[in-house]
C-alpha cells in the first residue's frame, strides 16, 4: 500500500512539473525545484524491477532538463513532452501493477526451465567466427542495394522529373515485394524443403542483379523501374529467414545475441556506405546500383565454400568446434524437432505475439531514423543535404559498432551467469526502447532551442540505444524458434514490421504536413511506441522454445 502511494505521489509531482513548464507559469520557480527534488528522493528510495527504473528515470531527467532549458519560445514543444512525459509514468504504472505476475520469468519458466547457461570450459570457434563474418557482409550488401535508391532518388527525379508521389510510389515498392518474399522464403528454407544456404545464395544473386538492373528500368519507364523494387524486395526476403536458420544450427544460446547483432552491424555499415556515396551519385547515380550489384554477386562466391547448414555438413569444421557446439546443445537441454510448425500455429504462441509487438514498435523509430533524419536536420537544423546525409551517416557508423558491443556484452553476462536468457533479452530490449525513447523526448524539448552538434548527437545515442535490441528481441526470435522454425518466426515477424515500413513512408510525409504534427508529433509517436512495445515485452516474453514451457497443473507445494 506504502508502496502505491509513494507512485501516486511520485506521480503529483512529475504532473505538477511537467505542467507547469507546458504553461509557462513556473519556468524557474522554488515550486518546481522542489517538486524535482522530491522525484529525486522517491527515485532513490523506490526498489523497483528494472522496467520501472527506466520509465522514471527517464521522467526524473526530464524534470531537471526542463527546469534548467525550458523557455517561452519552446513552450508548445514542452506541451508535445509533456504528453510524452505522461506515457512514461503510465508504463511505469502499468509494470508495477503487474510486477506480481513475474516480470522476468514466467512462472512456468521458473518450474520448469533452466534458463542459466552452462558451457563446456574450451571454446574453439574458427567457423563460426567466419559465418560471423558472411552475415555481417551479406547485410551489409542487403542495406546497401536497398538503400542506394534513397540517396541517388533526387538525381533520378531531376532526370526523369518524378512528382513526390511517384517517389513514394517507387519506395514503397520495395516493401511490397519483401513482404511477400519473407514468408516464402521461411517456408522454403525449413527441414525437408531446400537447403537455407541454397536459398541465401539465390536470394542474394537475385537481389543484386535487381540492383544491377535499376538503372536500366528506370530508363524503360517508372513502372520497370517500380517492378525491379518489388524484385528486390522480394529477394531480398531470403536474407532473415534463411540465415536464422543457420545460426539456430551453429549457435549456442550463450553466443545468439552477438549472431543476432552481426545482423545490425552489416546493416548500419551498408547503410552508411550508401550515405557516403551522396557525392558520387550527384553525378553519375547510375554507378553504385552496379558497384554494390556486383559486391552482392562476389560475395556469394566464398559463401559457397565457406558456409554451411549445420556444422555436420561443413567440409572443414574441426571436430573440436563441432563438439563444441553439440556439448552446448546438451546442456541447453535442446530436443530436435522434425517438423517446423505452421505459421498459424506460430501466431498462436504468446511469446511470437510479445515479439511482434515489441518488433514493429521498435521497426517504427528504426524506419523513421533511417529515412528521414537527414530530412530532420535540413527542416530543423537548416544543413544542406551533403551535411545532412553526412551527420546521419555518423550515427550509422556508431551504431554498428555499438550493437556488436552490446551483443558481446550481453552474451558474455549470460556465459558468466550474471544473467539468465530470458533476463538478458529483456535487459537488452528495455535499454533499447526505454532509453531511446528517453532521448527521443529530450530531442523533443530541445530541437529549436539548440545546434546542430547537440541534435546529432542526441540522434546518435539514439541509434546507438536502438542497436542494443539486435540482443534483445531479434536475439529472442532465435530463442523461442527453436531448430525448426527460426525462419518461420522471423520471416512472420518481420513481414510484419514491413507493414510498419510502408505506413511510416506515408505517415511521416503526412504528419510534417499538419502543423499540429510536425516533428514533435512524429518524436512522440516514437517515444511512446517503444515504451508500450518494450512493456508488452517483458510482461510476454519467453526464453524457451515452442511448446517447452507448459503451465504446471499443480503448485510447487504440490
Amino acid at each position: 500500500m506504502l508502496e502505491k502511494m509513494a507512485f501516486f505521489n511520485f506521480l503529483a509531482a512529475a504532473c505538477l512539473v511537467n505542467w507547469a513548464l507546458a504553461e509557462e507559469t513556473c519556468l524557474e520557480s522554488e515550486a518546481c525545484l522542489e517538486s524535482s527534488n522530491f522525484l529525486q528522493i522517491t527515485w532513490e528510495t523506490e526498489n523497483r524491477t528494472l522496467p520501472s527504473q527506466l520509465a522514471l528515470g527517464m521522467l526524473l531527467q526530464h524534470n531537471r532538463a526542463s527546469v534548467l532549458a525550458s523557455s517561452a519560445a519552446e513552450a508548445e514543444s514542452d506541451r508535445a513532452y509533456t504528453i510524452g512525459a505522461f506515457v512514461v509514468i503510465v508504463a511505469g504504472l502499468l509494470v508495477m501493477t503487474f510486477q506480481s505476475n513475474g516480470l522476468n520469468t514466467g512462472a512456468a519458466e521458473k518450474l520448469l526451465a533452466k534458463t542459466h547457461v552452462t558451457v563446456p570450459d574450451t571454446a574453439p570457434g574458427t567457423w563460426r567466427n567466419v559465418l560471423l563474418l558472411m552475415i555481417s557482409a551479406s547485410f551489409f550488401m542487403n542495406y546497401a542495394c536497398r538503400y542506394i535508391l534513397s540517396v541517388a532518388l533526387s538525381a533520378m527525379s531531376a532526370e526523369f522529373g518524378y512528382s513526390s508521389t511517384t517517389q513514394g510510389i517507387i519506395t514503397c515498392a520495395f516493401y511490397l515485394g519483401h513482404f511477400i518474399g519473407q514468408p516464402a522464403f521461411g517456408i522454403m528454407c525449413q527441414p525437408g524443403w531446400f537447403s537455407p544456404l541454397n536459398c541465401l545464395i539465390f536470394g542474394v544473386t537475385c537481389w543484386s542483379t535487381a540492383s544491377m538492373l535499376t538503372p536500366w528500368a528506370a530508363q524503360q519507364s517508372v513502372y520497370m523501374l517500380i517492378l525491379v523494387r518489388v524484385g528486390l524486395g522480394l529477394f531480398q526476403g531470403a536474407a532473415y529467414p534463411p540465415i536464422y536458420s543457420i545460426v539456430g544450427e551453429w549457435v549456442p544460446k550463450h553466443q545468439k545475441a552477438i549472431f543476432a547483432a552481426s545482423v545490425g552491424f552489416g546493416q548500419c555499415l551498408g547503410t552508411a556506405c550508401a550515405d557516403c556515396t551522396s557525392a558520387i551519385t550527384s553525378k553519375n547515380w547510375h554507378i553504385m546500383f552496379y558497384a554494390f550489384g556486383l559486391m552482392g554477386i562476389a560475395w556469394c562466391i566464398p559463401a559457397w565454400f565457406l558456409m554451411s547448414d549445420s556444422p555436420a555438413t561443413h567440409p572443414f569444421v574441426s571436430l573440436d568446434e563441432a563438439h563444441y557446439i553439440q556439448e552446448c546443445f546438451k546442456a541447453e537441454g535442446r530436443k530436435s524437432k522434425k517438423d517446423a510448425l505452421s505459421y498459424w500455429e506460430i501466431t498462436q504462441e504468446k511469446s511470437w505475439i510479445a515479439n511482434l509487438v515489441a518488433t514493429c514498435c521498435w521497426s517504427w523509430s528504426w524506419f523513421c531514423l533511417l529515412g528521414w533524419m537527414p530530412t530532420f536536420f535540413e527542416d530543423v537544423l537548416g544543413f544542406s543535404s551533403t551535411t545532412a546525409g553526412h551527420l546521419a551517416e555518423y550515427g550509422y557508423l556508431l551504431g554498428a559498432f555499438a550493437g556488436m558491443a552490446w551483443g558481446y556484452l550481453f552474451d558474455e553476462a549470460m556465459k558468466q551467469n550474471f544473467l539468465d536468457v530470458a533476463g538478458a533479452r529483456q535487459w537488452a530490449t528495455s535499454i533499447s526502447m526505454m532509453g531511446s525513447a528517453a532521448v527521443f523526448l529530450m530531442v523533443m524539448s530541445t530541437m529549436y532551442s539548440t545546434g546542430g552538434a547537440v541534435q546529432g548527437s542526441l540522434l546518435a545515442v539514439a541509434v546507438v540505444l536502438l542497436t542494443a535490441n539486435k540482443s534483445g528481441t531479434w536475439a529472442n526470435m532465435l530463442d523461442i524458434g527453436g531448430s525448426a522454425s527460426n525462419g518461420k518466426v522471423v520471416a512472420s515477424i518481420n513481414s510484419a514490421s514491413d507493414i510498419f515500413g510502408v505506413i511510416n513512408s506515408i505517415g511521416v510525409g503526412v504528419a510534417l504536413d499538419t502543423t499540429s504534427l510536425g516533428w514533435h508529433g512524429i518524436f512522440f509517436s516514437m517515444a511512446a511506441l517503444n515504451t508500450v512495445g518494450a512493456v508488452f515485452f517483458v510482461q510476454n516474453m519467453s526464453a524457451q522454445p515452442f511448446g517447452t514451457a507448459e503451465v504446471p497443473k499443480k503448485s510447487v507445494d504440490g
